[in-house]
């Protein structure tokens, strides 16, 4: 699969625990702790783009699909705040 663009590491808000259920969280979320993540904008290997996450701990870890590469970038937007400027292409 091609990766469109990158981040190696960044902190991210979560809350959850791995294997039952996670998610990025905003601040003063209950249990919630910031953790590193890289992050990938990938192709899914046909029409679609997955954005990929992983802890760096190897504990955390998901997927989304979406239909534009721009949805994906929404998606990383809304989910952890990561803005467009912070994705080395």
């Amino acid at each position: 699969m091609q990766t469109f663009a990158s981040i190696a590491s960044r902190a991210i808000l979560i809350a959850g625990q791995p294997n039952s259920g996670w998610s990025g969280c905003d601040e003063g979320t209950p249990g919630s702790f910031e953790l590193d993540f890289a992050l990938q904008v990938t192709s899914d290997g046909g029409k679609g783009y997955l954005l990929v996450y992983k802890s760096l701990d190897g504990q955390y870890a998901g997927d989304t699909w979406h239909q534009t590469i721009e949805e994906a970038y929404a998606s990383a937007e809304e989910q952890f705040g990561i803005e467009r400027g912070e994705w080395a292409e």
